[in-house]
């Protein structure tokens, strides 16, 4: 009888082993199968794979200029140049710098030549992406004929290392025992500011000064290079959107041993008031000139009878009751008061009008370009334009000429 019921508990157990056995690959195939159908798993997994796939583009890294068919080839930059500028290098003079961005209205890259000296951007070409190469026609004469404009035309063969600085925020460019020179780039909601700063002397010195217009800035970051191996010639340049939704680039370059023998704000304030009847404010700078304490060309206003206007296409737009423009060298060009007109050459021409006032116009030729010409209405008490005087500027001489 004892061994009967050690048989039946034995069974027993055999039979709970082989359910709870059954259960358990049961419970596991279910999880495999819950798994395998589970959608958000499977997008999870191949986005971890194609994301493997992804390389981050690592800039400047050669020690030349690299070719465009295999900067354009590379893993990344398409993401990179979608966001950031890449330039490409200098000319062996320094007065050309090569950037390029991703047009996103033209589908393609953009090159740009930017000239130094004008501050402006003179060449422009456009080359497809490293797909279109593989894939259409006539897209690889394109990039050759690109590369042959920055070989042969513009002789881009100085590779640069930018570093990239943030906006309100005092940077070291020249470091020297007990002192040394700061740089700093300005920006509130309408205007940018290029400052230099002796660290001894406090003495501030702004070196350009540009207008954001309705272009919103890219980040809040800007991009310094230096030309020579001695620093002493640095382009700035600021990524902005433009209406199209791509990137272009204001840019601005400056030679310290230029700077440091211009005058100081507050000398150049100074030299202002010495002038003008009451405190004038500077609305235009011209080039700074080597080895000389003034601007090519300086324009200041006094009591503004309106808030001066700014455009893409305009500079400064206003009625105010005096103006000066100064040449090189801080020669008065055009000196304009409620009682007379005067320059160096001709000090007094009366307006008989203590109510006179002028209208003042400084136009660019081209979208947030450089100014090109100067405009003075000279206007009685009712507001009636008695004289028009016109300057344009002339790029070889670096100064305004008076039109006839």
């Amino acid at each position: 009888m004892e061994e009967r019921d050690g048989y039946e508990v034995t069974r027993l157990r055999l039979w709970k082993s082989l359910v709870l056995g059954v259960c358990f690959v049961l419970t596991l195939m279910g999880c495999q199968a819950l798994a395998k159908d589970d959608p958000s798993k499977e997008v999870k997994k191949a986005s971890e794979e194609e994301s493997e796939k992804v390389k981050v583009f690592s800039p400047y890294q050669e020690q030349t200029v690299p070719q465009l068919v295999e900067l354009v080839s590379r893993e990344g930059f398409l993401a990179y140049a979608d966001k950031k500028p890449y330039l490409l290098g200098y000319s062996y003079d320094g007065v050309y710098l090569a950037s390029i961005v991703h047009a996103k209205e033209e589908e393609a890259y953009r090159l740009d030549i930017h000239h130094t000296g004008l501050n402006k951007v003179i060449a422009s070409i456009y080359i497809p992406s490293y797909t279109s190469l593989q894939y259409e026609e006539g897209h690889q004469e394109q990039i050759e004929a690109a590369q042959q404009m920055i070989d042969m035309g513009f002789r881009i063969k100085v590779p640069v290392q930018p570093q990239w600085i943030k906006m309100n925020q005092s940077i070291p460019l020249v470091t020297a025992p007990g002192g040394g020179e700061e740089l700093t780039v300005e920006r509130d909601e309408r205007y940018f500011a290029l400052w230099m700063d002796e660290v001894s002397s406090d003495e501030r010195r702004k070196l350009h000064e540009w207008s954001v217009g309705g272009e919103a800035v890219v980040g809040e970051e800007a991009l310094l290079t230096s030309y020579t191996a001695q620093k002493e010639k640095w382009t700035i340049l600021v990524p902005l959107w433009s209406e199209t939704g791509g990137i272009k680039l204001h840019t601005y370059t400056f030679d310290l041993k230029t700077v440091r023998t211009v005058h100081s704000e507050k000398k150049l304030q100074e030299q202002i008031d010495l002038q003008m009847q009451r405190k004038g404010k500077v609305i235009y700078r011209g080039p700074l000139r080597a080895e000389s304490k003034h601007y090519s060309s300086l324009i200041a206003v006094a009591e503004e009878l309106e808030q001066g206007q700014e455009t893409k296409m305009i500079a400064y737009q206003g009625e105010v009751r005096e103006v000066i423009l100064l040449g090189a060298e801080g020669k008065v060009l055009f000196k304009g008061k409620r009682n007379r007109i005067g320059s160096e050459e001709n000090e007094v021409e009366p307006t008989y009008d203590w109510e006179t006032s002028y209208y003042v116009s400084l136009i660019r030729t081209e979208d947030s370009g450089p100014v090109e010409q100067l405009v003075i209405d000279r206007l009685n008490g009712k507001g009636d334009v008695v004289k028009t005087y016109e300057w344009y500027w002339d790029t070889d001489k670096m100064e305004f000429k008076q039109k006839n």
